[in-house]
């Protein structure tokens, strides 16, 4: 089976862009798993502030997600695909422990792990003091949010190349 990649990292760090031009590039030998975040928010589903409601949030963009790449998996069985953000990025927003994650997904830190064969993790322009111009208008909300993403991923012991 081929590679499944995952792109992430903060809001402007140009994951979008880079996907753009890796899809102009190889059409034909990547598929691109769309971001779920922005899919829901973007759909009409609004953000809000308790922990009950950013878990549930939390839940239907790991479900999408999961049938997500397994439909681009399914229709590209041969094709490099890479995710716009992966399964573990809802713990960088996860109100409660990394075991109540897993529990509440029904899944767990291995399954996920074996997911994925590495992860790209674009670094934000806001580390930097820069300001943030994303192209993800979804994602410009999030720019006060602190990011564990990559620390996420290298603490479960997942290769990570960083871009800065």
């Amino acid at each position: 089976m081929k590679k499944r990649i995952v792109l992430t990292g903060g809001p402007g760090g140009g994951k979008t862009t880079a996907i753009d031009l890796l899809r102009r590039e190889f059409s034909k030998q990547i598929v691109v798993v769309p971001e779920s975040a922005t899919m829901l928010f973007s759909g009409g589903i609004e953000r809000g502030d308790s922990a009950h409601l950013i878990k549930a949030h939390q839940q239907a963009i790991f479900s999408l997600q999961k049938h997500l790449e397994h439909i681009q998996r399914t229709m590209h069985p041969d094709r490099l695909m890479l995710c716009d953000r992966g399964s573990l990025d809802g713990l960088a927003y996860w109100p409660g422990e990394q075991d109540e994650f897993f529990q509440c997904l029904n899944t767990s830190l291995e399954i996920e792990l074996n997911q994925y064969d590495a992860v790209i993790f674009f670094e934000t322009a806001a580390k930097s003091g820069q300001s943030i111009h994303s192209n993800n208008p979804v994602e410009t909300n999030l720019i006060n949010k602190p990011y564990c993403l990559m620390t996420n991923y290298k603490l479960f012991g997942l290769s990570t190349l960083t871009l800065i």
